[in-house]
């Protein structure tokens, strides 16, 4: 006898049921449904892309959680773990016929061997959107009016915390720091999970920066006010000390000032001087977004400008910006909360088993109701009628369909609303549908 495999599933990784695959579905509908309105165009690239191709264009970080293999071929290849490195070389490969700027949006699984928790998996789901060929701040708010606007079709509250790597770059060189920047940024990155101490520990041990100049990279980020303009008014005090701030803190205005005219709703945004991204390629601007409802999770959606993450591919110049909807994370946050929808069918009529002398009848009924859009199963095996209503009830089916032999000879049909129990009789195929469609909220 042969041994049984037991059904298990890599850590970290995850099967998703009818119910949230449904919802995970309509999520990517109503998120692509957003980008094409803001103008943004699908795309696609493969899964796997030449290692080469993905180590050290992220950061330390993200090498390390690559997975990364030798194929048939022996060709060193790995999967990749973000969206963005995989658009560079695209876009460097593809650029004579895109057109600049090009605006892309890709939603597709990335892989990362990172520790699982709440809301991080593995393999995920990310929704991205870039502007590439564009060096306007323009470019920037666009991108984050964007991600506001795919949120609210989500009915999601939320807040863009904004940051500019700029005005961090000038302040680091003014430190004398600017050598260490990828390194101060990755400790930086992690001050909301592992807190100030550890991020103070990680930069006198891997950055080699004295207590002195920590208390100054803090005054950065720890720079509050009740509004932006507090904000804005402490970073020109900073400037009088370190003029390179001053463009950065121009660049930054002028992007705030437009979010509102491109439909950002106050409150969706602020400036938030602390995020740092750790990815290294960033240039400009950058942001997170943490959901009002569910600050724990973390982060839901991220980007930021990026000038010269092309250049490794290409002579070109393609400067970028963009950013990623964490999908699974979202995801995890409302599969948590009691009130969220979580059908486990698309069904939405059960065509029930009445026995084989009428399967020719409900099949053509069947596909009547499928010819206008009506999501339809045709039971397929004869059984007891409880134990078929029993079925539609489990998968949250609204309607079942009733064709026996004497429906067949008068070329109707009956409807039971599951639902509320109504029973409608001597359908025919124009009254069924009205009534599906008028009863189906």
């Amino acid at each position: 006898m042969t041994k049984k495999i037991e059904p298990r599933v890599l850590k970290g990784f995850r099967d998703y049921l009818p119910a949230e695959a449904i919802l995970r579905s309509r999520m990517i509908s109503k998120i692509a449904s957003s980008f094409e309105n803001f103008g943004f165009a699908p795309i696609d690239t493969p899964a796997l892309e030449y290692a080469e191709t993905l180590v050290g264009r992220g950061s330390a970080e993200t090498d390390k959680q690559l997975y990364r293999f030798a194929d048939n071929g022996k060709r060193d290849v790995a999967l990749r773990f973000d969206l963005t490195i995989p658009l560079a070389r695209y876009a460097a490969l593809h650029a004579d016929k895109l057109g600049i700027p090009f605006r892309r949006y890709h939603i597709a699984p990335v892989w990362r061997a990172e520790k699982p928790q709440r809301g991080r998996f593995r393999e995920f789901i990310q929704c991205d959107i870039d502007i590439i060929g564009c060096r306007s701040e323009t470019a920037d708010a666009e991108v984050m009016a964007t991600i506001s606007n795919a949120l609210e079709a989500l009915e999601l509250p939320h807040q863009l915390r904004i940051n500019s790597r700029e005005i961090s770059n000038a302040w680091f060189e003014h430190l004398g720091l600017s050598e260490k920047t990828p390194e101060i940024l990755r400790a930086l990155d992690k001050i909301d999970k592992a807190g100030k101490e550890a991020v103070i520990k990680e930069l006198q041990e891997k950055a080699s920066v004295n207590l002195g100049q920590i208390d100054q990279l803090f005054a950065l980020s720890l720079l509050t006010a009740a509004d932006d303009a507090g904000v804005i008014s402490g970073l020109r005090n900073l400037a009088s000390e370190c003029s390179d701030l001053n463009p950065a803190i121009d660049k930054l205005e002028k992007t705030l000032d437009l979010l509102p005219k491109l439909g950002m709703q106050n409150g969706s945004f602020k400036i938030d001087l602390s995020i740092a991204r750790g990815l290294d390629y960033y240039t400009g601007i950058v942001f997170e977004t943490d959901l009002i409802s569910e600050p724990a999770i973390g982060s839901i959606a991220s980007g930021g400008r990026y000038d010269n993450l092309a250049s490794m591919f290409t002579k070109k110049e393609l400067p970028g910006s963009g950013a990623s909807i964490g999908l699974d994370r979202i995801l995890a946050a409302l599969l948590e909360r009691e009130s969220t929808s979580t059908a486990n069918s698309l069904s939405e009529v059960l065509v029930l088993n009445m026995g084989s002398s009428t399967l020719a009848y409900r099949a053509d009924i069947t596909t009547k109701l499928r010819n206008v859009g009506i999501n339809t199963e045709l039971f397929p095996d004869e059984a007891k009628l409880s134990n078929q209503f029993k079925y539609a009830d489990k998968k949250q089916i609204p309607f079942a369909l009733v064709a026996g032999e004497d429906e067949q000879t008068k070329n109707v049909f009956s409807i039971k609303d599951l639902r509320t129990g109504e029973q409608h009789e001597n359908l025919d195929i124009e009254k069924a549908i009205s009534l599906i469609a008028k009863n189906n909220i």
